[in-house]
């Protein structure tokens, strides 16, 4: 397990940012140019690679023994962690837009690296997928409840 820690390339590559930045080494612009390439390219890639993953895919398939596991994940994303950001925002006082923000933030979907950290580490791949696409559907719903109770 340390060893695929120590070998993963996230971890090397923020290791090796994180020691130039406090050396004060600064990258010539001509050099940082294909990185911000890459950089650009990392959302869509991961949408495109999450796209693909649907298709020919069944989702909330009985045979997949899924189903228990994403509607727990689900109706946490997309019910119980605005509940806490309201909950939470009002402790700290905010109100108005600035709570609104807070609570759309926690009613967010479920984020595509999900996915794509799955498929890297081969894990419950079909979970993460459809976790993903349920709370990506249901975020609709839940904003506009959101925005409804909120009076924003």
């Amino acid at each position: 397990m340390l060893r695929s820690i120590v070998a993963n390339p996230t971890i090397i590559a923020s290791t090796i940012g994180l020691l130039l930045v406090l050396a004060g080494v600064q990258i010539p612009p001509v050099a940082l140019e294909p990185v911000r390439s890459l950089a650009n390219m990392a959302i869509p890639a991961m949408l495109l690679a999450y796209g693909l993953s649907l298709y020919g895919s069944r989702p909330l398939a009985k045979d997949d023994g899924y189903r228990g596991l994403i509607a727990v994940a689900s109706s946490s994303k997309l019910l119980l962690m605005p509940v806490i950001a309201v909950g939470v925002g009002l402790l700290l006082g905010l109100r108005g837009v600035s709570l609104y923000e807070v609570v759309v933030m926690a009613a967010l979907p479920t984020a595509q690296n999900v996915y794509v950290a799955a498929a890297r580490y081969r894990a419950s791949e079909n979970l993460a997928r459809d976790t993903v696409l349920i709370t990506t559907i249901g975020t609709v719903l839940v904003l506009l409840l959101i925005s409804a109770v909120l009076g924003v």
